[in-house]
């Protein structure tokens, strides 16, 4: 179908296109997956078959924008960039010059500044970075709503390429079980900050400006300063020094991955399924989580060739491939793994029209039960894969 006859079909239904002369709609864009009441600004370019915008989006409000196999929820603004393989929620914010590669899920409200790049990224409901920023490779969570959200400074890297050439370098920023119930403290990373991969950080904890986090933050609610630096050269090992420690924590990040699958799978789907545009979000959710899980398997495999057999018998004396084949195992059979029957009430309870408030609106027993249940999945794969020798943290 030509671009004119699509321009003409999208004003059909009620999208509105401020300059259609300067907007952009390849041939493979399906008309009917785009919503009334999205505004399509001047460089707007639309691409994909399993590209899905819903109402009053607006798009491209501050230079050009280029979405690709994108899924989008409602009331999502973006000022401009490129995305490409990646699902926004509704309410999600964005500013100008992003660069979202595939892999990305937003949840609801969740914002970010300009001149941001992300992939293989999850932010969930409210989570906000500001401007300059990288911060691939990770899932960040956190905070009650829009006035209390864990965000990520300015000028903030999360260095996720190690020198001896490998990614298995994903960080967790809270976790999945507290994460979705929206109730635990924010994660504040100051402004000027980076954290090297894989490092995990409990809620509550604030990394004051001006440093690199390479360490995990275990105990909640701490403040992080920097260490007086240590001047000098000394030999590089190229040797990972604790590969334990980057296991360990890919095992548990993996286990974040699967615990969130579930919650899609068995608690969102119902309430996603009440319009086509959420629908079609809730599918692109799925295949998000499905491009997280194979490729944190596929760095932590590469990641174990790369530390090489002496390294890899210290840590597993028994090898690595039965862990990998059990966390396989648990990763292919992740559809059937279901959640208990006393859940039934609670996910007939977020059957309101707003999730946030749905989800905050269940009683202390109910999130106790979903803590539990989602904490049982994780467990699946880091208990199930058996625990590195040595378990240094630092």
């Amino acid at each position: 179908m030509k671009t004119d006859t699509m321009k003409r079909r999208l004003q059909e239904r009620g999208v509105v296109l401020v300059d259609p002369a300067a907007v952009y709609v390849a041939p493979d864009v399906d008309p009917g997956r785009i919503e009334a009441g999205v505004v399509l600004y001047p460089g707007c370019r639309l691409e994909g078959r399993d590209l899905a915008v819903g109402p009053n989006c607006r798009l491209g409000t501050e230079g050009p924008l280029r979405l690709n196999e994108c899924q989008l929820g409602a009331g999502v603004v973006l000022g401009g960039g490129s995305f490409e393989r990646a699902t926004l929620l509704d309410g999600v914010t964005g500013s100008d010059q992003a660069l979202v590669r595939p892999g990305c899920l937003f949840e609801e409200r969740a914002t970010f500044g300009h001149c941001c790049g992300f992939k293989q990224t999850l932010l969930m409901p409210f989570a906000t970075t500001g401007s300059l920023v990288n911060f691939c490779d990770c899932l960040l969570a956190g905070g009650t709503g829009s006035d209390h959200h864990s965000e990520v400074g300015s000028s903030f890297i999360h260095f996720n390429f190690t020198p001896h050439g490998d990614k298995a370098t994903a960080s967790l920023f809270g976790c999945v079980p507290d994460g979705v119930l929206l109730r635990s403290r924010r994660i504040f990373l100051g402004g000027q900050c980076g954290a090297v991969g894989p490092v995990r950080v409990a809620y509550g904890t604030v990394l004051a400006a001006g440093q690199v986090l390479r360490h995990d933050v275990e105990t909640p609610g701490l403040l992080v300063v920097p260490p007086p630096p240590t001047p000098g050269e000394r030999v590089y090992d190229v040797v990972c020094r604790h590969p334990e420690r980057v296991v360990r924590n890919n095992l548990i990040y993996i286990g974040n991955l699967l615990a969130l699958d579930q919650w899609y799978r068995r608690v969102r789907a119902g309430f996603m399924a009440s319009t086509p545009w959420s629908a079609r979000c809730h599918a692109g959710a799925m295949q998000r989580l499905d491009e997280a899980l194979r490729e944190r398997m596929e760095r932590l495999n590469a990641f174990v060739r790369i530390i090489g057999t002496d390294a890899e018998r210290a840590c597993f004396p028994a090898g690595w491939e039965p862990i990998r084949e059990r966390v396989a195992q648990a990763l292919g059979a992740r559809a059937e793994i279901g959640c208990s029957e006393a859940l039934a009430p609670m996910v007939a309870a977020l059957a309101g029209a707003n999730w946030t408030e749905a989800v905050q609106r269940l009683d202390a027993d109910a999130a106790a039960a979903v803590r539990a249940w989602l904490k049982s999945v994780v467990s699946i794969i880091v208990d199930g894969a058996g625990k590195p020798c040595g378990g240094r943290t630092e």
